[in-house]
């Protein structure tokens, strides 16, 4: 039996042409454009992740989901700790270059066709990729997570050095194709998506009592999924649940701590934490209308948030602040601009009265579809396919 799954194994990998993805960080995180894209490279490569464990590991309690997607996965290990000091962060990077050589040295990696990355922090693989199709992601304004004059001009410095050697760049917004475009002429706009078939089932969801807010199901519920960090809008979200006490305002997703206590100091918020992403359509089946309460600022600029789409295809009302990609979907009935407490609120209430309605909901889905992983991933083959 295992020699049958061994010798099916080496068939696969001989019938297809093999692609590197080079994660930053870890893989095992919150569901997000690298895994999504990977699923649907597998129709045409065997597929390949190296991916390093965080040095002070998080459990994820959805992380075996990720596991799963590529048909193998390099990590790359490194010292852990309660606290990583100035010398053992010397130790990991020494670590780091040891295994990543090791790898990138490789036989398996000698062979491969395509290379995927969106690694900013590291470069060293660039002097690996020039037989190869390096695609570059770039799916957020990386420099702009730091605060720090010196880490953030690093990142610039590298990022335009990758620009000048990968033989594709993806541009997740408008901001960001236009940035790209001056530095590689092959770029090309390939925003976020949705898993349609995932998030659609929402809507012909049976509410059982097994469901988490089985218990909220006659009140009306706001919801949010992702990171709550330096980018997620706290006040505003707080103030607005203060102003609708009869709505409840649900969390979804890993976050800062401080900003966790903050939100659940508020009566009608629960914050969820973490769930695995096959759970997700029980719970967002309760949603009145999913937000996206970020903050105006330069990495939201360029922000194309999957969020969106996820909450379209799932038939529910957006309501969201002015971020500009959000913004080219605003519509009565499918997405709801707000940007401060007040008129946040009232956004809520007009978009949860049109949740039901099935005149919008086609109009959610529609948006939905157009912007499928399908749609995007067949973006990318078309792209990659031009150079081979």
């Amino acid at each position: 039996m295992q020699w049958d799954l061994f010798a099916k194994s080496n068939r696969l990998l001989m019938a297809k042409q093999k692609l590197y993805v080079l994660a930053e960080n870890g893989w095992t995180n919150t569901f997000q454009r690298p895994h999504h894209l990977v699923k649907r490279f597998k129709n045409d490569y065997w597929v390949e992740v190296v991916a390093h464990l965080k040095y002070i590991p998080v459990v994820y309690s959805y992380g075996e989901e990720q596991l799963q997607i590529p048909d193998k996965i390099h990590t790359i290990y490194g010292l852990t700790g309660a606290t990583i000091t100035p010398f053992l962060d010397k130790v990991n990077l020494y670590l780091h270059d040891i295994q990543m050589k090791r790898i990138l040295n490789s036989r398996s990696f000698r062979s491969s066709k395509v290379v995927y990355s969106w690694r900013t922090s590291d470069i060293s693989y660039l002097n690996y990729c020039r037989d190869k199709i390096l695609v570059y992601d770039g799916m957020d304004d990386w420099a702009e997570f730091f605060s720090d004059s010196d880490k953030k001009k690093k990142i610039r410095d590298n990022e335009l050095e990758i620009l000048s050697n990968a033989k594709l760049v993806l541009a997740v917004s408008q901001k960001l194709f236009d940035y790209y475009k001056e530095k590689n002429k092959n770029t090309i706009l390939v925003r976020n998506g949705v898993d349609l078939e995932h998030f659609s089932s929402c809507i012909d969801h049976v509410k059982t009592p097994d469901d988490e807010l089985y218990q909220f199901r006659d009140r009306p519920v706001i919801g949010y999924m992702g990171h709550i960090t330096a980018w997620f809008d706290t006040t505003l979200v707080i103030e607005t649940a203060k102003l609708l006490p009869h709505y409840l305002f649900v969390m979804i997703g890993p976050g800062s701590p401080d900003l966790l206590a903050d939100l659940k100091k508020c009566s009608n918020i629960i914050v969820m934490g973490y769930k695995p992403y096959h759970q997700l359509p029980a719970i967002v089946s309760y949603f009145s209308a999913g937000i996206i309460p970020f903050r105006l600022n330069l990495l939201n600029e360029s922000t194309n948030p999957i969020k969106l789409y996820e909450y379209l295809g799932a038939g529910i009302p957006v309501v969201s602040t002015r971020i500009k990609e959000v913004s080219l979907y605003e519509n009565e009935g499918v997405v709801h601009i707000a940007n401060d407490p007040v008129t946040f609120a009232a956004a809520l209430e007009k978009a949860s009265a049109l949740t039901g309605n099935p005149h919008y909901i086609h109009q959610r889905i529609m948006v939905a579809k157009e912007n499928s992983w399908d749609t995007r991933a067949n973006d990318i083959f078309d792209a990659i396919n031009r150079l081979i």
